[in-house]
Order: structure tokens, then C-alpha cells, then sequence
């Protein structure tokens, strides 16, 4: 087994190359919960939760091409995956990618939203980063995507936003 380098998360980059193949999706998880201010841990990764279409996988896989990425496992670090097959990656529920600027997770049913973007994006916002309009997904879908998936992180990240928000 090799260690594999990960490249330091740039988040700007990665948004820049999804709008620049215009996939459509929703930012969940820590990012989210920076963006919204939240009082959370930093993180690693950018997860989002794209729309699950055929349209938009043909995006996704562009997408892939551009950052250069690879399917993220604890043996190899960066395993190869094929982008334009669809149907070799579409019928997964959750991909851990490594790509040129940091770690990416396609998370397309989260726990508590099975539906993933039809489901929350509805209820999701706009944000501006940089010159960026990103959706991410609200403190109250946070909240409830956190109580949902009940990881050991998620309850002790919810235990820091409850005593955050008491302490304010």
C-alpha cells in the first residue's frame, strides 16, 4: 500500500469547474456549514450532491475529465475510474473522488434527503462566492441531513451547533 499526495482543498477551483460545465448540484456538509457560519470543524473535502440526469452526468463527467479525477480508495489513493461510461459510476449513491484541487465526495442520496438534489434543492439557497452563484443547502436542512445520517461526527457536530447557538 502506498500513500497517495492529496492535493490542498481549493474549493474556488473546483466551483469554478463545475460552473464551467454548468452541473447541477447542491453544496451539503462542511463546506455548507462553513459557508452558513456554522460552528463546525474544518474540513477536508467539498461534498455535493448533484442532480441525478442524464444531462447532467454528461456535465459531470466533463467535469471529471477537467480536475483529473480519480475514485478515492484507502489502497491506492487515486484509482482511474471510467468518466464516460455513465452507467460504470451514475448507478452509485456515493463516489469519493480525488482530484487536482483536493478531495470531492458525490453524495447523491444523503441520509435524510433519499432524493438528493430534487429534494433539497427546492428548499436550498443561492450564495455568491467570488464571482460564483453556488447553491448550498439551508442551517435547517444542515440540521436535519446531521440528525439523519447520526454518525458519530454528525452528533458531535450538532452537540457544537446546540451549544453554540445556546451560548448566543
Amino acid at each position: 500500500m502506498h500513500m497517495v499526495e492529496v492535493p490542498e482543498l481549493d474549493i474556488q477551483k473546483l466551483f469554478e469547474e463545475l460552473e464551467k460545465e454548468k452541473v447541477q448540484y447542491v453544496v451539503i456538509g462542511g463546506i455548507a456549514a462553513q459557508q452558513l457560519g456554522l460552528p463546525v470543524p474544518a474540513t477536508i473535502d467539498l461534498d455535493i450532491t448533484p442532480k441525478r440526469s442524464a444531462e447532467n452526468y454528461k456535465r459531470l463527467s466533463r467535469f471529471f475529465e477537467n480536475v483529473g479525477a480519480a475514485l478515492f480508495t484507502a489502497e491506492d489513493g487515486g484509482t482511474w475510474f471510467p468518466h464516460h461510461r455513465l452507467e460504470n459510476w451514475s448507478q452509485y449513491n456515493t463516489l469519493h473522488l480525488l482530484t487536482r484541487f483536493g478531495l470531492l465526495d458525490l453524495v447523491f442520496s444523503p441520509e435524510g434527503a433519499p432524493s438528493g438534489y430534487s429534494q433539497l434543492a427546492p428548499d436550498s439557497q443561492v450564495l455568491s462566492v467570488e464571482l460564483l452563484k453556488i447553491r448550498l443547502i439551508t442551517e435547517e436542512q444542515w440540521v436535519a441531513l446531521k440528525i439523519a445520517a447520526g454518525r458519530e461526527k454528525d452528533i458531535e457536530h450538532l452537540s457544537m451547533y446546540y451549544r453554540d447557538r445556546d451560548m448566543n
